[in-house]
């Protein structure tokens, strides 16, 4: 049994490979297929401690050996915390649950959790070897896709784990692998291996442009090297004393960085993937830069104990609600920098102190200087360089992102092996023992607990995303109407997401082809997307596409309804003009042209708005009539040379509009319009486009043929 569960555990390994894009993300197959194989581990584990005698000594053993352990203990508190926080959740059923983008519910940290503690009990030197050797192999894998991607001319490559930040992250952990097992490995091919691996990741890392992760990376070589340079005396590499080695490698880093920093604005630094991007880290006006700054004021701002009580700043908002927080203390300055609404800080600390409140982020504080702790006391030297080098590059990388399934699964394994270099002594067999019986209840119940969220909730979640996926790609929308039932019968992590796409899905099908099919599949989608919303209020991206699918629908009813969604979500989150602009475009449809035109009209000529906003601007001016013509034209004309998909993703509906300004303004001769609204009609293939073609013809010789507009 003992070596069945090892085997599950050492296949965690492979998760990397189990990218899924039969999915919405792709990164949902790998956290699915770890959990299928930590629970599959979990209970093999409780089957054996229930019948194996020797089995269940051992296990008590390590565990009373465990919880003297300063990570174990803080990686506990932690997870305690962890699970406070989402009890006490606004919306508990996601803090408890997460859902698919982000796999950051209590129930997922729980599965990793297992797999540290299961794998600080059962693995040795040897398997632990064995699983960092396997993800080298992976990540040789991952890294000929991510330099494929590359020279297919993908600017920053995302591999097999569907991010380019997420790759470079995991790839933190490929170079601390590479690092250990060179140490360790004696064969040639296992040697020349790991450097090809460290020398690889180094450069997936620049190519992935992740540049909170290259400046970690960067830091953590320096005092990787600067460790070498004091403890490799008597350490060789062939025939070259490590610390030599180190001073070359140090002297070399020193020079790079004197020749990139005083040339970083050159041509050549902008010119090379990766550089190029960190070269703009030293502009303050980027989006990116300016964005993340207000959503770290936002956050501080969101746990105020005046505004929302202690209770909020001990234990924070809960996991998974970061959104709720960041959407009721949203500040308007950020939306012209991002429009997006937050559900991460992209810094790992601030989304832990927003979550988990101040005890939690003490418990994750903690958590890390016992890992510092914990590499002082290791005696060996490739070990603790390997893990000083991932300590701080991993550390550095989280102040600017957060977590993912493979990179939470990463930090959770170098947790686990720093378990082997404690210097905790084994209890004495008698207590173990003695303790045996009492633990078993509870190794049943949690295994029970944990076999039942995979059961009940991933598992089905899972499989009926990918269901549904096949159908609405494989199958005609006569065939959805009749499958489509089958995939909404049950709560899962994956049904937001599920329930999101098939309303934005089925309203652009409706926008493009209004027949009866298409409207009875719209209908299905309201339908479950409003009882979904019933059920959790606050889902702010079903708020939305609902009251876009309604205002696809048009009649009157809908359109009453879309208004009153909309407005449910300004109620929350009133300064997000978003809302506002969709409120605008609700009011518009019902003729409401004076309010809806007030409703934005400050926005827009304030600057406070992105490329989308201008679309919706233009519709409202389109709907409002003809002495609107041309401001309307002209807010559609910003939107689509920016974003040219907001044309196609309603071909139907736009054509309409610029056939009626084509109409409008071939009466006033107005031939300048005349070529931009007939250009765009046209490169966007209307069928009549010949028709146009020559029409511009006579135009631009100023002949003006009676022309009869349908």
């Amino acid at each position: 049994m003992k070596k069945f569960i090892i085997y599950c555990l050492l296949l965690v390994s492979v998760v990397p490979l189990a990218f899924d894009k039969g999915v919405f993300a792709p990164s949902a197959g790998e956290s699915f297929v770890f959990m299928t194989l930590v629970v599959v581990a979990v209970v093999a584990t409780t089957v054996g401690y229930i019948t194996d005698h020797s089995f269940r000594t051992s296990m008590v053993e390590g565990v009373l050996r465990l919880r003297k352990h300063s990570i174990a203990i803080f990686l506990g508190v932690f997870t305690a915390i962890f699970g406070i926080s989402t009890l006490f959740a606004f919306d508990r059923y996601g803090a408890l649950w997460g859902n698919v983008d982000r796999n950051g519910g209590f129930a997922v940290l729980l599965f990793l959790f297992v797999f540290f503690f299961l794998t600080s009990l059962l693995f040795e030197k040897k398997e632990w070897y064995i699983f960092f050797k396997i993800t080298l192999l992976v990540s040789l894998v991952v890294l000929i896709k991510e330099y494929a991607q590359v020279a297919a001319g993908i600017d920053r490559p995302y591999s097999l784990i569907g991010n380019p930040s997420f790759l470079a992250g995991y790839l933190l952990f490929t170079l601390f692998c590479s690092i250990v097992v060179f140490g360790d490995t004696r064969r040639l091919l296992w040697k020349l291996l790991s450097v090809l691996m460290f020398v690889g990741s180094i450069g997936g890392i620049v190519l992935s442009q992740t540049r909170g992760t290259m400046l970690g990376l960067g830091i953590g070589l320096f005092i990787s090297f600067l460790f070498a340079a004091f403890r490799g005396k008597a350490m060789y590499v062939g025939r070259m004393q490590v610390r030599l080695l180190a001073i070359i490698s140090l002297s070399l880093i020193g020079l790079f960085s004197i020749i990139y920093f005083s040339t970083r604005t050159s041509n050549f630094w902008q010119s090379i993937p990766g550089f190029s991007r960190a070269t703009l880290v030293q502009n303050k006006d980027i989006a990116t830069i300016k964005s993340r700054e207000i959503v770290w004021k936002i956050s501080l701002h969101s746990l105020s104990p005046s505004q929302e009580g202690i209770k909020k700043l001990l234990i924070g908002w809960g996991p998974e609600n970061f959104v709720l927080a960041f959407s009721k203390h949203y500040d308007p300055g950020i939306y012209s920098y991002d429009p997006t609404i937050f559900d991460r800080s992209h810094n790992k600390l601030v989304d832990i102190l927003v979550t988990t409140g101040i005890l939690g982020l003490l418990a994750y504080g903690g958590l890390w200087v016992s890992f510092a702790r914990s590499i002082s006391r290791i005696k060996s030297f490739w070990p603790t360089a390997g893990a000083l080098f991932f300590s701080i590059a991993y550390l550095i990388h989280l102040m600017f992102l957060f977590d993912a399934p493979v990179t939470w699964i990463a930090f959770y394994a170098v947790l686990s092996f720093m378990i082997l270099f404690s210097d905790v002594k084994a209890p004495p067999p008698a207590t173990a023992r003695s303790v045996s019986n009492a633990t078993m209840i509870g190794l049943v119940l949690f295994s029970g607990f944990l076999l039942f969220a995979f059961v009940d909730n991933f598992f089905p979640g899972y499989m009926g995303m990918r269901r549904y996926v096949s159908l609405v790609s494989g199958h005609t929308a006569t065939d959805a109407v009749t499958k489509i039932d089958r995939i909404f019968k049950h709560h899962t992590y994956a049904e937001g997401n599920t329930i999101n796409n098939f309303l934005d899905s089925a309203a652009n099908g409706y926008n493009q082809h209004r027949n009866d099919v298409q409207l009875t599949l719209l209908n299905k989608a309201i339908d479950v997307g409003t009882a979904y919303l019933a059920w959790r209020p606050k889902d702010y991206r079903i708020g939305v596409q609902l009251a876009d699918a309604l205002n696809a629908k048009g009649d009157t009813q809908s359109l009453q309804e879309s208004q009153a969604d909309v407005r449910t979500l300004i109620s929350w989150n009133p300064l997000y003009p978003g809302y506002h602009y969709l409120l605008a475009l609700s009011l518009a449809y019902q003729k409401k042209y004076d309010a809806a035109i007030a409703e934005v009209s400050d926005l827009i000529h304030s600057g406070v708005h992105v490329t989308k906003d201008y679309y919706y601007y233009g519709t409202v001016l389109y709907l409002a009539g003809p002495t609107h013509y041309q401001e309307a034209l002209d807010a559609f004309e910003t939107a689509f040379n920016e974003t040219p998909s907001l044309f196609s993703n309603n071909v139907q509906g736009n054509e309409h509009a610029y056939l009626a300004f084509l109409q409008f303004f071939y009466h006033t001769r107005n031939k300048d319009t005349i070529n931009r609204i007939a250009n765009r009609l046209i490169e966007n293939n209307y069928s009549n486009s010949s028709s146009l073609q020559s029409l511009l013809q006579y135009i631009n010789k100023n002949v003006w043929p009676v022309v009869e507009f349908n």
